[in-house]
Order: structure tokens, then C-alpha cells, then sequence
């Protein structure tokens, strides 16, 4: 049986449990649209405050490497970047960033260069994944934060026209095969906001894991989590502002990771 455990979470994601998908999707664009007139100077460092003292950013020191999975620009200009937080954290540490769009990419790399904190962040184009392949995934221009991988989620034809989605083949890795390359070593925390991909990327964290990542962040979008993430050697400590917290209780490395909902092809 799960203990409770304490819930971080904003008045936002709070009130997202009475209000009905689409209204909430409203509310959230016009929030962000309204955030994305503040200035940096003043909307970053105010939203640090709140944020700094809670998970997963209270358990960051400088130097500290983070993992990053998912960018959005419409979060970005909103002041609710974790990327941009982390890497206002971690001083000469590193965040590993991972973004498939190629607008969002690019939002990220101006808006990075503006603020001077370039020389912390490394991104990697392309989604995360178990593997390296290719995928579909379905993007929308007005919504950023909704991009989603195509077969993850069941999205009718009905709500995809709604959201303008329009399917596009981006290429993917895992985790492990692009920390490698960056050559960081082994990050303290890897915060993995997606749209129902979670597990699978997890899935490509076997040396990462191995190596004793100490937390995980996932955002709440998919089902069991909880529990596969305990089979992974993680227990559940806190609701932090996307979703679950966990944190590594001993060196485990699975030995048959078996990702969950991986579409075809």
C-alpha cells in the first residue's frame, strides 16, 4: 500500500481536478499568454522563489547535472520553463535539454542567449525515447505544451482537428545514449514532462539508473507509474508541480525493462 505523501503542487494544478480538460486547456493558454508579457527579470526570479523551495528543484546544488525532457515555448515565455530553472540552479552545472519541436528548439536557444545562461544548457533536438528510432508525433502550432507522440495517447479525430494537430516524423533516443555523448556523467535528477511517453523514456535510462540517478520526475499523464517505477528501484516522495517525484532507494539496475504502450513500428 502507498503511503501518502506530500502534494507541492500549484493552486493551478490543484484546480485542474474540477475543471472540465477543455476549460482547463483554456484557462491555461490565457494564463500563459498573460505570464508571457512579464518581463524576465521580474517573472523568473519571482516563480524561482515559489518553485526553489519545493520538488524536484529544492534537491539542486550548483554543479548539479539535470535532464530535461520536453521545452515548450508556450512554457518557456510563461516564466514555467524547468529547463530555465534548472539551469538558473545549477550554476556552472549542466542541463541536458531534450525537445523535439523545431520551434520550440529554437525559442529555447534565443531565449537562452538573451539571459546568458547558454553555457549551462546542452539540447539535443529530437524526442526520447527506449531507443533510437523514428516516431510520429502529432504537433500543434497554438498549443505547444500538447504535442504527443502519435499511438501513446488515444486522441480522437474530433479533438486533433480541435487542438490543430498536424503529425510530423521526428528521429529519437534514449537517455543513456545521449548522456553519453554529452559527456556529463550521471545527472542528480531527470524530469521527464511529456504527454504519456514517460515509461518508455525511463525505459532508455538503464545505465542511468545503474549508475544511481537519485531522482526522477514524471509528469502525471499516464497510468501505473507509481508501481513501475518501484520495479525500477524508486519510491514515490512527493506531488511536485507536474506529477511524481521519486527517488532511488538502492543501485538497482532492471534487468528487463519493458516499456509500456510502444506503437508499432
Amino acid at each position: 500500500m502507498n503511503l501518502p505523501v506530500p502534494d507541492q503542487r500549484g493552486f493551478a494544478k490543484q484546480l485542474k481536478r474540477f475543471v472540465p480538460g477543455s476549460w482547463f486547456r483554456r484557462l491555461t493558454t490565457t494564463y500563459n499568454a498573460m505570464l508571457a508579457r512579464v518581463p524576465y527579470g521580474l517573472k523568473y526570479p519571482v516563480a524561482g522563489i515559489v518553485r526553489h523551495g519545493r520538488a524536484p528543484y529544492c534537491f539542486l546544488e550548483v554543479g548539479d547535472v539535470v535532464v530535461q525532457v520536453g521545452a515548450p515555448r508556450d512554457i518557456l515565455a510563461a516564466g514555467r520553463s524547468r529547463a530555465v530553472h534548472f539551469a538558473r540552479l545549477v550554476g556552472r552545472g549542466r542541463v541536458l535539454v531534450v525537445e523535439p519541436d523545431a520551434e520550440n528548439c529554437a525559442a529555447l536557444r534565443r531565449f537562452v542567449a538573451d539571459v546568458g545562461l547558454q553555457d549551462r544548457i546542452r539540447l539535443f533536438e529530437c524526442g526520447a525515447w527506449h531507443t533510437s528510432t523514428t516516431l510520429t508525433f502529432l504537433t500543434s502550432d497554438d498549443h505547444p505544451a500538447a504535442n504527443v507522440l502519435d499511438g501513446v495517447q488515444q486522441i480522437s479525430s474530433a479533438e486533433a482537428q480541435q487542438r490543430g494537430y498536424r503529425k510530423v516524423e521526428v528521429p529519437v533516443r534514449s537517455l543513456d545514449d545521449m548522456l553519453d555523448e554529452a559527456g556529463f556523467g550521471c545527472p542528480k535528477l531527470v524530469s521527464v514532462t511529456t504527454n504519456g511517453a514517460e515509461m518508455q523514456i525511463v525505459a532508455g535510462m538503464r545505465n542511468t539508473i545503474a549508475a544511481g540517478c537519485p531522482y526522477i520526475s514524471l509528469a502525471s499523464t499516464g497510468e501505473g507509474y507509481i508501481e513501475q517505477m518501484q520495479r525500477y528501484g524508486y519510491e514515490y516522495i512527493v506531488r511536485d508541480d507536474r506529477g511524481y517525484c521519486f527517488r532511488q532507494l538502492a543501485l538497482v539496475a532492471p534487468s528487463e525493462p519493458q516499456p509500456a504502450l510502444v506503437p508499432s513500428g
